[in-house]
């Protein structure tokens, strides 16, 4: 046909021509004032010829609302690769050698298969299990809570997700892999199996091991806790982090790199859904044993007004925990306006530790103030409980909503053991001191909390959210210790160490929150005004303390999308701490005769206000990413720490509330791909700052703690051919004390990392990476810690898809590996060397295996077994 266009205005143009079964023509063109643009002839290819032809590049990231979308396809790995291999080549995704990933600058804390927890929190079991060629995407976000969920109105409440979306193949059949590698007395052996059928999936697994692949080191997020630490700085990443005692509970932080472990951990999942979603449930059992044997030496600076006061120390520690974890979901559409949501999760542990610990104290001038040599045992165990009830519904009017939460918490423990030891003092006249106690301590902790919800639509883009929730915390703690009678039995309870202390917390709380919803921007705000009264009972002495605060908590979210790819993000939070039972009860704590933690039971809470920006934009084409996230916290009424050296060199602290303390972090990153090659570069900085007070020795002492680090990746691979990277990381350290000149702490770290492997011909394979730390000095008892570890391996390929591999590899190859920590404080700088892995060779035979069974109907997509 002839076609012909009048009238049309100068400009540019699209010409478009479609014609059933034909591909499409597409040309782009200007016209101008009076101009006639004579198209002649147009040949048209049938859609047939096109499909035979045609290369497809399909976009491998892609930003949808709040989520970063990765397509698995699009970033190569080698044959039968693991998720853990998948997520390294990512951009903006960071996974170390423990296993801990790092999503857009911040700790990744869950990963979902299909949207479904995965064996719980232990994120380290699907990547390091599941395959890659599995993934048909990789799904990064801020999970809401599911109430923030169900209204839209976010609570402030998120944690850093993986979805793991899973191809429509894999979804049927089964897959897996057995694992078994030995040699001399090192052994690590596992075996993981996933059977799918639609929604249905099983999946087991078991892990054996005596190197440090025990498959039970990532790191959760931080705790919300204070001891005497209270703020600190890894030297190797840089983080500020805020630590907390309590119990070790075998979860997923129970191995951290130090000491020799040997472990064994199983688990079985098993989820499905039925009656068109309707209704599912999801399910996991965990059992933990981690038996190990650890050793360090440590070296403290501590801070004096105008001098320095060191402590030096030697642990050897063997230690076995035991620990069976339940966990489930369940949840029902009753009507179709009306979801039920149940979650329960509990485990059962017992634990046994025996510590041999010798110490001693130096004065500025070098002169000894004190040693010791004691001895602890500890055995005990431990129950938790958690159950939540969630009942969502809609009404008829859009927008409209009403939500019910109802949880319950329970936590007991006890544990008993004996401290012996013996000190001797020098500064005054020789002393010396003995002790042989028996301890047994036992603890309570009950919560049952509600919390209603209604939202209200006031127009199509804006809502109104009410609540009112209610929680009551009872917590109590009995510690006693017991000298020998003259029969040497421990039956002579000792006042000034023993106690029973009640802790209860009751709290009402209503809110309104605001928010309004854009196609390019959204924001929210709104607040709490809650009533807390405690009441803190001390069952031995008879007396109590009663208290009330009333607490404004304001939350503010500003979202705004420039574009797909580019998104900039605010928000605000207003939040308090409580102080924890351990920190008010009223009693010595003489665990370590050197250094005695005492109660104290006139501990105020905490107010802490976080303002977090972020930015992300994304260029697909030229894959390009930058990231930009900062942090600036407040924390105003701050529990903190004081300490004394009393005469004879001892230590004594306790928890005190002291002035504003201001924390800041900021990072960067910032990728991209060389153009016409198969290289990848990405850099980016890191800055943390924080400022703190404490007492020390009844003087008030402000400190400034500073790390700086900056990151520089290069990354070059050839699908099937070669994979090589470097990394360099150097880092400056600085802590500056208000009342001592001399505790100013100053230090430079320099990490080289490379490595990389290259597949050879007969489908052999060999790798190494290299990882060299320079570690500056800080004073003149410092040693030589610099390390440069080298680890290999060669891997022979067998049989159809190279599903049968045999390995050899060295850790370690120059036997210098060493464990080694260097932290800043507010009170002290400290340097720790530990007994860790050296030189060890393992011989392993991996078989991957995969029945992907089944097809899918065209006609309504049920999958037919």
């Amino acid at each position: 046909g002839n076609f012909k266009l009048n009238g049309l205005p100068k400009g540019n143009y699209i010409l478009l021509v479609t014609i059933p079964k034909y591909a499409d023509y597409v040309e782009l063109f200007e016209l101008g004032t009076s101009e006639i643009h004579d198209f002649k002839k147009i040949h048209l290819s049938t859609k047939a010829i096109i499909l035979q032809e045609i290369i497809v590049r399909q976009t491998p990231i892609r930003i949808k609302g709040d989520t970063t979308e990765y397509k698995a396809d699009s970033f190569r790995v080698k044959p039968n690769a693991t998720v853990e291999d998948l997520l390294k080549e990512l951009p903006g995704i960071q996974v170390d050698k423990d296993g801990k990933i790092t999503a857009q600058g911040q700790s990744v804390q869950k990963i979902l298969v299909d949207g479904e927890e995965f064996f719980s929190d232990d994120p380290t079991i699907a990547i390091r299990n599941l395959r890659a060629d599995a993934i048909d995407k990789v799904q990064v976000f801020d999970k809401k809570s599911d109430q923030a969920s169900f209204t839209g109105i976010d609570d402030g409440q998120t944690t850093k997700t993986i979805n793991l979306e899973l191809k429509e193949n894999a979804r049927r059949g089964y897959f897996g892999k057995v694992a078994v590698a030995a040699l001399n007395q090192y052994y690590n052996s596992q075996a993981f199996i996933n059977s799918f059928k639609g929604k249905r999936k099983l999946s087991a697994f078991i892990v054996a091991s005596s190197t440090e692949k025990t498959g039970l080191n990532f790191e959760e997020s931080s705790s919300y806790g204070f001891d005497d630490d209270n703020v600190s700085v890894d030297e190797g990443s840089g983080t500020i982090f805020i630590t907390s005692e309590g119990e070790d509970d075998l979860g997923t932080q129970s191995y951290a790199g130090e000491g020799l472990p040997e472990s064994l951990k199983a688990g079985l999942h098993f989820s499905n859904k039925w009656n068109r979603d309707a209704q599912n449930m999801n399910g996991n059992y965990l059992f933990n044993k981690l038996a190990e044997h650890g050793a360090a030496n440590s070296f403290r600076q501590n801070t004096l007004k105008d001098s320095l006061y060191y402590n030096r120390q030697n642990v050897d520690r063997y230690s076995d925990k035991l620990r069976h974890t339940l966990s489930g979901i369940f949840e029902t559409q009753i009507d179709s306006s009306s979801w039920l949501k149940i979650t329960a999760k509990g485990h059962a542990g017992i634990f046994e530790n025996i510590d041999h610990v010798e110490s001693e104290a130096l004065t500025a001038e070098n002169q000894l103030a004190n040693r010791s040599i004691r001895n602890n045992t500890n055995k005990g165990d431990n129950l938790s409980i958690d159950v939540n009830a969630l009942y969502r519904k809609r009404f008829e009017k859009k927008g409209r909503t009403v939500s019910l939460n109802i949880n319950s918490k329970t936590y007991q423990s006890s544990h008993k053991g004996y401290l012996q030891n013996e000190s001797f003092f020098y500064l005054n006249s020789l002393q010396r001191d003995t002790i042989d106690q028996h301890k047994t301590n036992s603890g309570d902790q009950h919560i049952l909390s509600g919390r209603i919800t209604y939202t209200e639509p006031l127009s199509n883009k804006s809502f109104l959210e009410i609540n009112y929730s209610y929680s009551n915390n009872n917590s109590s703690i009995k510690r006693l210790t017991y000298n020998k009678d003259i029969d040497s039995k421990f039956s002579v309870l000792i006042d000034s160490l023993s106690n029973d202390f009640d802790y209860g917390v009751h709290t009402h709380s209503a809110g309104i929150n605001y928010r309004f919803n854009e196609k390019k921007y959204y924001f929210s705000f709104g607040g709490n005004i809650a009533n807390t009264h405690f009441n803190q009972t001390d069952v031995v002495k008879d007396s109590s303390r009663k208290y009330d605060y009333t607490n404004l908590f304001p939350q503010a979210v500003f979202n705004f999308k420039f574009n797909a790819y580019s998104n900039l993000n605010i928000k605000y939070t207003g939040i308090t701490n409580q102080p924890t039972i351990h920190q008010l009860q009223p009693i010595k704590n003489n665990n370590d005769p050197l250094n005695i933690l005492v109660g104290n039971p006139n501990l105020k809470q905490e107010f802490e206000n976080t303002l977090q920006l972020g930015y992300t934009n994304y260029q697909v084409l030229n894959e390009r990413y930058l990231i930009l996230n900062s942090f600036l916290v407040h924390t105003s009424n701050m529990i903190s720490s004081s300490y004394i050296i009393d005469p004879l060199g001892r230590r004594i602290y306790q928890s005190i509330n002291t002035d504003n303390g201001y924390a800041v972090t900021f990072a960067g990153g910032y990728s991209i791909r060389i153009p016409n090659t198969a290289a990848r570069l990405s850099f980016g900085p890191s800055l943390n700052y924080s400022k703190y007070s404490n007492l020390i020795n009844g003087l008030n002492n402000s400190t400034q703690t500073t790390n700086f680090l900056f990151r520089i990746n290069a990354k070059i691979a050839k699908s099937e051919k070669y994979d090589f990277y470097a990394t360099i990381i150097p880092s400056l350290n600085r802590s500056i004390s208000s009342i001592s000149a001399a505790a100013t702490t100053k230090f430079t770290n320099y990490n080289f990392n490379t490595g990389g492997n290259i597949t050879l011909p007969a489908k052999f394979e060999m790798g190494t990476d290299i990882n060299i730390n320079l570690r500056e000095k800080v004073n003149k008892y410092d040693v030589n810690n610099n390390v440069v570890l080298v680890n290999a391996y060669v891997e022979k390929r067998f049989l159809k898809n190279e599903v049968l591999s045999l390995r050899l590899s060295i850790n370690d190859i120059l036997n210098q590996n060493k464990g080694y920590d260097r932290f800043i404080t507010p009170f002290y700088t400290e340097e720790k060397t530990f007994l860790t892995f050296k030189r060890y060779g393992l011989i392993g035979l991996t078989y991957n295996f995969v029945n992907k069974g089944g097809k899918v109907s065209t006609e309504d997509g049920t999958i037919r077994l």
